[in-house]
């Protein structure tokens, strides 16, 4: 009876030890497949995932468009032009409105806010919200340099709910208060 008992004892660890052996030949032949195609750079589970579902021209085509994809560059395509030509008017007709929103142009454009997310991503090099900021930010520099209008005017043209947020926000893009940016554009004029 004891044989027996020990002879299921060894059977049990010579199992254990063949299970570890097949993990570590299958993290090895994964690292090597990893090599062999590049794809260090993806998470293990990725690697392992694809590796056992997908044939290696499969695979190969697969790492091909990852790294197309981390150099796609923005289309220039004629329904991209228009798009950002129909983005750009929305935002330049409604600058002055200190409520102009992702939501606001979405709707003015019969999208949805995600798709405007989507289609703005490849276009412009910020996010919307910013590129909104940054659109305000000259046409006050163009105001300031322009116009006699007040700042508090200018302000309030831009879209801007507070003259200390819109003094602030013009100090950290041109370094320099909207008085100062003016004084500097007047004596250079």
């Amino acid at each position: 009876m004891e044989d027996i008992y020990w002879h299921e004892i060894v059977m049990g660890i010579i199992i254990i030890i063949l299970i570890f052996i097949c993990i570590l030949l299958n993290r090895r032949r994964i690292k090597l497949q990893s090599e062999l195609y590049n794809i260090n750079n993806l998470p293990v589970y990725n690697v392992t995932r694809r590796v056992n579902r997908e044939s290696k021209p499969a695979l190969a085509s697969l790492i091909k468009n990852k790294r197309s994809d981390q150099k796609r560059k923005p289309a220039t395509n004629h329904q991209s032009e228009q798009f950002l030509s129909d983005f750009n008017l929305v935002i330049n007709t409604h600058l002055g409105n200190d409520q102009l929103s992702i939501d606001f142009i979405a709707q003015q454009m019969s999208i949805s806010r995600i798709q405007l997310y989507r289609k703005t991503k490849g276009l412009i090099d910020c996010t919307v919200n910013d590129y909104i900021l940054r659109e305000r930010l000259k046409k006050a520099a163009a105001l300031l340099t322009d116009s006699q209008a007040s700042i508090t005017d200018i302000t309030f043209q831009v879209g801007f709910s507070s003259p200390a947020y819109f003094s602030t926000v013009f100090k950290a893009r041109y370094s320099t208060t909207p008085s100062e940016f003016r004084k500097k554009t007047v004596d250079h004029a």
